[in-house]
């Protein structure tokens, strides 16, 4: 069986962080951290081109570790597409490796804030909208629900 793997994709790191752990939590599922910002920490400087085919690797490892774990979802809080976006926006390139395999991405959903909606345009996509936490929680919580309604912690 295959388990849906779950992306948010948002540059505000914060925000993105805090309710994609929010919603695993609801659902009792893993979350898989942004590799980038631990990989930036490791290295101690701010990222370079050449750093990202690491940073992609490190996160596609990580979620193969998560997934080998079980569970019913698996959430993303960065993806290789997120790093494909970040070189385009931020180091003004991306490696050819990445823009030929990043929409190779095998992920179930994504979960997009509004701010950079057309980066995300080409992909299945919900957007989340609105200010308020909880409102954005519960609106994610009913889009997981009515996609994934067998993978519900009671179910």
């Amino acid at each position: 069986m295959s388990i849906p793997k779950i992306a948010f994709e948002s540059f505000n790191s914060e925000k993105k962080s805090k309710l994609a752990k929010a919603v695993a939590h609801n659902f009792k599922s893993y979350l898989v951290k942004d590799y980038a910002l631990e990989y930036q920490k490791m290295v101690q400087r701010n990222l370079v081109l050449s750093d990202m085919k690491r940073v992609a690797q490190g996160q596609l490892n990580l979620e193969n570790e998560f997934l080998e774990m079980g569970g019913k979802l698996l959430f993303c809080e960065a993806t290789i597409f997120t790093h494909y976006v970040f070189c385009q926006e931020k180091l003004g390139e991306t490696p050819i490796w990445l823009k030929e395999n990043y929409k190779l991405s095998d992920y179930a959903k994504r979960f997009i804030f509004t701010e950079e909606e057309d980066l995300f345009a080409e992909l299945p996509h919900v957007v989340i909208e609105g200010d308020d936490f909880e409102e954005q929680l519960e609106f994610c919580v009913e889009q997981v629900d009515y996609f994934f309604p067998q993978s519900h912690p009671l179910s």
